[in-house]
């Protein structure tokens, strides 16, 4: 009778630390932080605050988050973070930001309830208070892409791979470009789709902010000079109004190449 209530102790034994061992090993949960992409409002409402967090992808494997707020009376750009494949299935994001003339250290993660929360690690709590954002409700992430985002990206004049069957096609469906025109206006382009032919949508804003041009539908299904501040093919004689040149061979080589001192950037990659 001892040795079978013996036994029966080592298996209740053995059965917790088996499960305790089990309880250890169980990972963290995981999210997608490619899930949260867009842009994300402050509700918190403070005077001296992170208005707007700004979640991209513009480089494959890696998604971008921008910090902003306001710069005397405009809005700017406060930081801008990277992070790649081993950080994006972590539930939280780590920044160090200057803040009232210090370096901070902030964590960025998703709460149960659907916000975003932005804390300072433990060192830092006193001077920064919890702040909380909600995704902004648009059609799309293309609708939310502002003026000032186009404004806080460096843009260039290199050429643009638009080439379908190459890996580094970066005119695919869904992806998003800035640009400045050669009359100096700020837009963003959409690439609609890009197989039998090229078709984008874009938009033009004047210095003000307000809408210059919006085309939400444009072919651009034959070789030639391209103005994007009048929505048009460019057919004067020394195209001194194009933004760019498209150079198509059929479907396997395509470039989209800066004309007159305008630039490109990638803003966001689908």
């Amino acid at each position: 009778m001892k040795t079978q209530l013996l036994n029966f102790t080592l298996v209740i034994v053995l059965g917790l630390t088996v499960g305790a061992c089990e309880k250890a090993i169980i990972p963290p949960p995981q999210i997608d932080w490619q899930d949260f992409i867009g842009n994300w409002e402050n509700v918190n409402g403070f005077a001296n605050s992170i208005d707007r967090i700004t979640i991209t992808s513009r480089v494959k494997g890696r998604i971008s988050v921008q910090l902003w707020g306001k710069c005397d009376t405009e809005v700017c750009e406060l930081a801008l973070f990277s992070y790649g494949e081993s950080e994006l299935t972590a539930p939280s994001l780590p920044m160090k930001v200057l803040w009232n003339d210090r370096e901070l250290s902030l964590r960025l993660k998703m709460t149960a309830s659907g916000k975003m929360e932005l804390k300072a690690m433990d060192a830092d709590s006193g001077i920064f208070e919890t702040q909380f954002y909600s995704w902004m409700q648009t059609s799309s992430f293309f609708g939310q892409v502002e003026q000032v985002d186009a404004r806080s990206l460096d843009l260039a004049n290199d050429r643009i791979n638009g080439s379908p069957r190459d890996p580094d096609n970066l005119l695919t469906s869904g992806n998003i470009l800035v640009f400045q025109t050669n009359e100096g206006r700020l837009g963003k382009i959409q690439v609609r789709g890009n197989d039998f032919y090229l078709s984008i949508r874009w938009t033009v804003w004047s210095a003000d902010g307000t809408i210059f041009q919006s085309i939400d539908y444009f072919p651009v299904y034959k070789i030639g000079y391209y103005d994007l501040d009048h929505g048009k093919l460019d057919d004067s004689v020394d195209h001194r109004y194009s933004d760019f040149y498209w150079s198509i061979d059929g479907q396997i080589i395509r470039w989209l190449e800066p004309l007159n001192g305008a630039g490109f950037a990638l803003y966001h990659l689908e």
